[in-house]
């Protein structure tokens, strides 16, 4: 399991519906709110956690063949 922390400008319901419009479009799964939720798709599975002005982001399985950065990278993009 890996966790990923970003800062975010303090709008929470936006980011949320943004992050579930890119994911929607990248075929994951989305389910959450402005506190918490989790996502899965192409063999990567996680959930995220908001506290304030952080959000909290764990990856719990990831294909083997995909490295981290890349994940990482993606996972950025979707909740930035």
């Amino acid at each position: 399991m890996k966790t990923i922390t970003v800062e975010t400008n303090g709008d929470t319901e936006a980011i949320i519906s943004r992050a579930k419009e890119a994911a929607s479009a990248n075929g994951f799964q989305f389910d959450g709110d402005t506190d918490s939720g989790s996502f899965s798709g192409m063999g990567v599975t996680g959930e995220y956690r908001v506290n304030g002005n952080i959000m909290e982001i764990s990856i719990a399985e990831k294909p083997a063949f995909l490295p981290w950065g890349m994940v990482e990278s993606q996972i950025k993009s979707i909740f930035a």
